[in-house]
């Protein structure tokens, strides 16, 4: 998701997934981030509010991205799961 250039983001990320064989996993993440002149990081540690996982190779993060100046969510499943991922982002800006 890109950030804009001089803002500032209160952001809450939930992600879920759910695999052909019937394994889920769901994740909730909140954190603050900001892109002061092209360069975009965290203002802190992102915090995992809560996950659940049938499968504990399972993961999600959420990122900043500078070299795209973006929020980044990646998921992964493990080896030969087949699985589909969802996420909504629910963010707060402010610019300047």
């Amino acid at each position: 998701m890109s950030v804009p250039v001089n803002s500032t983001w209160t952001f809450r990320v939930f992600v879920a997934g759910r695999a052909s064989n019937g394994k889920a996993a769901g994740y909730c993440f909140r954190g603050f981030l900001e892109n002061e002149n092209s360069a975009v990081r965290m203002l802190e540690a992102v915090n995992t509010e809560d996950s659940a996982e049938d499968d504990t190779s399972w993961d999600a993060n959420v990122a900043a991205n500078d070299s795209y100046d973006a929020l980044v969510i990646t998921a992964r499943g493990s080896t030969g799961d087949s699985v589909r991922w969802t996420a909504v982002i629910y963010t707060v800006e402010v610019r300047w």
